[in-house]
C-alpha cells in the first residue's frame, strides 16, 4: 500500500471530514483522532486507485487517464461499483442509476468539498 505522507498535497483540508459528517447528520461528532484516520485512509485509497489506473493506462499505451480507467480499477481491484454513469461515456454502461436521496447528499458533499478545497 502507498504512503500518503510522501505526497505534498492532501486530499482533504483540516475539518473537511467533520464538515462532511455534519452534512450527513448535523448531530454527529467525530473525534479528532478518528478524523485523522479517515483522512489518511482516504488519501491512501485515492493514491492506490490512481496509481493502479495509471499503470493500467500505460499498459494499454494510452496517453491519458479516463474515467472508465478508474471505474475498471474500482471494479477489478476493490469490487466497487459507482452508482450511475459518473464520467462514463460509452454505451456499455449497465450500472444502476443512483437514488435521488443519494444524489442530493452527494451534491451537498461535493459543494462542501469544493468550497473548502483551498483552505
Amino acid at each position: 500500500m502507498s504512503d500518503p505522507n510522501s505526497q505534498s498535497t492532501k486530499v482533504f483540508t483540516p475539518g473537511a471530514i467533520q464538515g462532511m459528517i455534519k452534512k450527513i447528520d448535523k448531530d454527529a461528532i467525530i473525534s479528532p483522532d478518528a478524523e485523522v484516520l479517515v483522512q489518511k485512509i482516504a488519501e491512501i485509497f485515492i493514491n492506490d486507485v490512481c496509481t493502479a489506473a495509471f499503470e493500467e493506462c500505460k499498459l494499454e499505451e494510452s496517453d491519458s487517464l479516463k474515467p472508465n480507467d478508474i471505474h475498471v480499477i474500482l471494479q477489478q481491484q476493490f469490487d466497487l461499483m459507482l452508482p450511475g454513469d459518473i464520467g462514463i461515456d460509452d454505451d456499455e454502461n449497465h450500472m444502476a442509476k443512483p437514488l435521488q436521496d443519494y444524489t442530493d447528499k452527494l451534491i451537498e458533499v461535493r459543494k462542501y468539498l469544493s468550497s473548502h478545497h483551498d483552505e
